[in-house]
């Protein structure tokens, strides 16, 4: 994966849900990683990981999680190109109390050495 894209933290009760969206916009199957941190006092442990996706030409996929204790939670979505878009949104009570469209994220480009 060659883009990182990162949440601010976001505190969210029992049942609220984490709901991400990624759009292939390009010609090319994409490949796409989220993974969902809980603070857990000393750092942060793995919530949630999708583990490698594939995501078609012009689809978008969903992916969404329920939280099980209050807590402090945050993502890190892997991309395999720009050509995929993440957006994402902490849902309580039906409603999204925080969202974040693909410029409100925190990007890092991941090169091999």
């Amino acid at each position: 994966m060659t883009l990182e894209y990162v949440t601010g933290a976001e505190t969210i009760n029992v049942f609220d849900a984490i709901i991400v969206h990624i759009l292939n916009t390009g010609e090319l199957t994409g490949s796409a990683r989220l993974i969902v941190f809980e603070n857990a006092g000393g750092g942060a442990a793995v919530f949630a990981d999708t583990g490698d996706l594939t995501i078609a030409p012009t689809f978008a996929q969903g992916i969404g999680v329920s939280a099980l204790t209050n807590g402090t939670y945050w993502l890190r979505i892997y991309l395999s190109s720009n050509e995929l878009v993440p957006n994402a949104s902490f849902i309580r009570q039906g409603a999204p109390f925080s969202s974040y469209s693909p410029g409100d994220f925190a990007v890092f480009e991941r090169t091999r050495r």
